[in-house]
């Protein structure tokens, strides 16, 4: 399934899960990932893309998840260029999920994709960005799923065409994490 959305003017609606649930819907964490971040995604002109197999429960808390999710979407809209687009792919591979969230913008070198997880650290390209921050969100995230066994890493970033007069990488971070209940 593909669906696109562009958050200028409007905001996200929940309709495919219960926030309520214990543990975490992937639709419904995605879209309060998405409205606590819409005034950021307006500044930067953003357009998100999703591709999504069902929307499986996830053995993690909503909160976890949802913690996780954002902090990615955050460092894909800051370290994104501007009007690109942010990919956001799910799927089940029984027993575990995985979510793929790529962006377009500065580089992620290899040397430095191991190091970005440790708490404080920025790659030298994020430090040239207009954005203050402290380098723990990606740290925070990584630690929130290996909490419940997840693994979170960079799993590519490598130079595309370029976006205006700027040099452009896609860079993909992977999130697995196992589904709760019995296979589909």
């Amino acid at each position: 399934m593909f669906a696109s959305l562009r958050m200028p003017g409007g905001s996200l609606h929940n309709q495919l899960g219960d926030s309520a649930l214990l543990k975490s819907r992937i639709s419904s964490s995605l879209a309060r990932g998405m409205e606590k971040l819409r005034l950021l995604t307006e500044t930067r002109g953003k357009t998100f893309v999703f591709r999504h197999e069902g929307n499986p429960r996830v053995a993690m808390s909503a909160t976890d998840f949802e913690l996780i999710m954002t902090n990615l979407l955050h460092n894909a809209i800051k370290y994104g260029h501007s009007g690109t687009t942010i990919k956001i792919a799910y799927a089940t591979r029984w027993p575990n999920l995985t979510v793929d969230v790529t962006s377009y913008g500065i580089p992620i070198p290899p040397v430095e994709q191991e190091r970005i997880f440790d708490p404080g650290y920025r790659t030298s390209e994020a430090c040239g960005i207009e954005f203050t921050a402290a380098g723990l969100g990606l740290c925070v995230a990584r630690r929130a799923a290996e909490r419940y066994g997840g693994h979170l890493f960079v799993r590519a970033s490598e130079p595309v065409e370029s976006w205006g007069s700027q040099a452009t990488y896609r860079s993909t971070f992977r999130l697995i994490v196992r589904c709760e209940g019995e296979q589909p």
